[in-house]
C-alpha cells in the first residue's frame, strides 16, 4: 500500500505482495483498513488505484475517485468499484 497526501487530495495505491500462481482460482472480498496520522477534519478528494506487485498503475484505472469528508472522531468508509480487481502481474 502506498499513500500520498498533497493538499486536499489523498491517493492510495493498493497492491498485493504474494505470488498468485500459488492461489486457487477464486473471487475474494477484502476489507482494507487504512490509518492516516492525524488527518485534519476537512473535505478531500480520494483516488484509489489497484496495482500489481511492481506498484505500477494506470492513471485512468482507478477503483475510487470521489470526494470524501473526514470528520473528527468518526470513521470514513468508501466502497470501491467492484468491477475491477487487483492485477496478477
Amino acid at each position: 500500500m502506498n499513500v500520498t497526501n498533497q493538499g486536499n487530495q489523498i491517493t492510495l495505491i493498493v497492491s498485493h505482495n504474494s505470488d498468485f500462481k500459488d492461489w486457487t482460482s477464486c473471487i475474494c472480498n477484502y476489507d482494507v483498513k487504512i490509518k492516516m496520522s492525524h488527518p485534519l477534519p476537512d473535505n478531500y478528494h480520494l483516488k484509489v488505484y489497484y496495482a500489481g506487485r511492481d506498484m505500477k498503475c494506470d492513471e485512468v484505472d482507478f477503483v475510487y475517485n470521489d470526494p470524501i469528508s473526514i470528520v473528527q472522531n468518526k470513521k470514513t468508509s468508501v466502497i470501491f468499484n467492484s468491477a475491477k480487481s487487483l492485477p496478477i502481474y
